[in-house]
């Protein structure tokens, strides 16, 4: 989807083409979800009257749900906008859910830039209702990535959380977010697309987005309305579709309209305001010690003391404080030991920890040790290959990844799973170990250098003989790259081919020599073939 409010600058950018534990505690998932079908609208322009028709066909169809997508810039912007906060709050008066963009570069950017994007959204908008994550991946092994970021969003308040691969996803995503984009394209989709595999869920999990749209095709609306909960289509169209609201917005709203007013969302969840502070055995205060709030395992908050976060009531949080120099954690104000403390705030909780201040507190351990592991290639005879894409795993995480020659610190005595991938004329053919599966798995010690060896020619030998099995030669033979010919002559004829390349071996009559049939029993003069080894082939001729 295009990252971008039209108040900065348009950019011509069109989406391309496991599941995480959620936050039971937090909020439900699905909290904004349409019994009917409704409108999800990239609201990427400035406030102002382009979302004043967004509230005007809102009005006018209060049965209809929509949810309104904010863009200030690429994400929450460099600095909050008050003219935002009024319009935010104009949209959600006429009862539009109004959620945040922020983009994964298709699992490329980290966990922490994307989730500092969430958090700052909260600081300058709180009010919003949900989080709209574009360029989401839809290869599969991302699924933990988008289930972590759609709980971080729900941890801070922000119940709905949106998914946009903008193409088809795999069924391993469901769930990770509470809705998934399955299409983003100039046209509409098929409604054999929208159904299919699709239809083994709840229609709750989709949506599509389609512009260049001239004209609203209302039955069609009231087709695809059966396959998603949501949906958007204009005649805008690239390089940015989402700068403009369709002139037929209203009309689309009236073909969703089924009089069924739907309850109103729920309220963000109240929060509390939980203070932690520090302070010597005297009690006399000290600040700057470092403190993380935790939800569920997922880091919700940091900073040094004296620190405040505003906690959703109800819900458990670790509060972890942390040593510094000569000052060394003793207890809370509760009396435990553990520099770790669990809460559950119903109301404003303030949490005092208190420091020895002469202590020396032992050095840290030391970090797991690391060893260096190199992935190189060949090929056969031992000529160094490059570029070949290599992937390395611990469990089912993909911790590393890139071209050979590769290098990666592994941590010692963890066990890995090394993967390469074959590309173009290059075929694997076996590690130095002498073992022929593509994937390896090793458990480092020391610095580790494998070789992964590959074919990168084959042999096609084609050979003639009688229906007796008594070999004849002089037949001629011609063989094709694509419509290309590259080899022609007499059998026996020999060719030397890429590997993992089509061929096709065509044989001529000659005289009293009329072809038969192949080695395999075809019977076409001419056999394709897609060599990855030497590879001989035999035609039978009568006479």
């Amino acid at each position: 989807m295009i990252e971008q409010s039209s108040k900065y600058y348009a950019l011509a950018l069109m989406s391309l083409l496991v599941t995480a534990t959620l936050l039971p505690s937090l909020t439900s998932q699905h909290a904004f979800a349409a019994t009917s079908t409704g409108i999800m609208i990239p609201l990427y322009t400035y406030p102002g009257t382009t979302w004043d028709t967004v509230v005007a066909a809102k009005n006018a169809h209060p049965s209809v749900p929509i949810v309104a997508i904010i863009n200030p810039n690429n994400g929450p912007g460099g600095a909050k906008d008050s003219n935002y906060v009024s319009g935010i709050q104009k949209l959600q008066s006429a009862g539009i859910v109004v959620i945040g963009y922020v983009a994964t570069g298709y699992g490329s950017r980290s966990t922490s830039t994307v989730n500092s994007d969430i958090d700052t959204y909260k600081s300058w908008y709180p009010q919003l209702q949900g989080i709209f994550f574009d360029e989401m991946s839809n290869g599969g092994g991302d699924e933990t990535y988008y289930g972590n970021l759609s709980n971080h969003s729900k941890s801070v308040g922000f119940a709905f959380t949106v998914g946009n691969p903008g193409a088809e996803t795999q069924s391993s995503y469901i769930g990770t977010m509470d809705n998934i984009i399955i299409y983003e394209t100039g046209g509409l989709p098929s409604l054999s697309f929208l159904g299919g595999w699709h239809t083994g869920y709840d229609k709750s999990n989709f949506s599509y987005l389609s512009y260049g749209v001239g004209t609203l095709d209302t039955s069609f609306v009231q087709s695809s309305a059966n396959y998603v909960s949501y949906m958007y289509i204009t005649n805008d169209n690239l390089s940015n579709p989402w700068d403009s609201v369709t002139p037929y917005f209203s009309d689309l709203a009236a073909a969703l309209d089924t009089g069924i007013i739907p309850p109103p969302p729920p309220p963000p969840s109240p929060t509390q305001t939980v203070t932690v502070q520090s302070t010597d055995l005297a009690g006399n205060t000290l600040t700057g010690l470092w403190t993380e709030i935790s939800a569920v395992g997922i880091l919700v908050g940091s900073g040094y003391t004296t620190f405040t976060y505003d906690a959703i009531s109800g819900t458990q949080y670790q509060v972890c404080v942390a040593d510094y120099g000569n000052n060394v954690f003793d207890h809370w104000d509760d009396g435990s030991t553990n520099s770790c403390r669990t809460i559950t705030p119903t109301q404003a909780t303030t949490l005092t920890a208190s420091y020895q201040t002469g202590a020396i507190p032992p050095p840290p351990p030391p970090p797991s040790p690391t060893q260096t592991v190199t992935v190189q290639s060949t090929d056969l005879a031992g000529n160094t290959l490059t570029g070949l894409w290599t992937e390395i795993s611990a469990g089912s995480t993909l911790v590393s990844s890139g071209y050979t020659t590769m290098t990666y610190d592994a941590t010692t005595g963890t066990q890995y799973q090394v993967c390469v991938s074959n590309y173009q004329t290059n075929v694997f053919d076996h590690w130095d170990d002498g073992s022929t599966n593509s994937c390896r798995t090793i458990t480092p010690t020391q610095a580790t250098t494998l070789t992964a060896y590959y074919k990168t020619s084959v042999a096609i030998k084609v050979k003639s003989k009688d229906l007796s099995g008594n070999a004849i030669t002089g037949l001629w033979t011609e063989i094709y790259s694509g419509t290309k010919l590259v080899k022609s002559g007499y059998t026996t004829l020999s060719y030397t081919g890429k590997a993992n390349t089509q061929y096709k071996v065509c044989m001529s009559n000659y005289q009293n020599y009329v072809f038969d049939h192949w080695g395999d029993g075809s019977t076409n003069s001419c056999k394709t073939i897609t060599p990855t080894q030497a590879t001989t082939l035999t035609a039978f001729y009568m006479r």
